[in-house]
């Protein structure tokens, strides 16, 4: 019955090495996953963000224009902001989502 008993926690030991050995991994595996894409979309809330706000004032600026030409005009600088704030936005996605980049917020 010794034998027995020790061997069984032998085996129970192996088992609780074996599991903290795969949760070590996983951790190691989210961490490795999902570190990179937390920071992406951080990233890309930090640009919503800064658009929104953006979006905001100037929708506030077009109701209080003082005529149709004041709100043509704040409509205009508007989309000049959109389109430069998206170009440059686009511009840095390759650089974002090379293999380079994922390493390297890796570590």
């Amino acid at each position: 019955m010794s034998d027995h008993h020790h061997t069984s926690a032998k085996k129970s030991q192996s088992a609780q090495s074996q599991v903290g050995l795969a949760q070590g991994m996983a951790f190691s595996v989210a961490d490795t996953v999902l570190a990179p894409i937390v920071q992406q979309q951080r990233e890309m809330l930090s640009f919503a963000t800064m658009r929104l706000e953006k979006d905001r004032e100037a929708f506030a600026q077009m109701i209080a224009a003082k005529d149709f030409a004041d709100a043509v005009d704040v409509q205009s600088r508007w989309v000049w902001d959109c389109l430069s704030d998206y170009t440059t936005e686009i511009q840095k996605l390759p650089a974002r989502f090379s293999p380079k980049a994922v390493e390297h917020r890796r570590h």
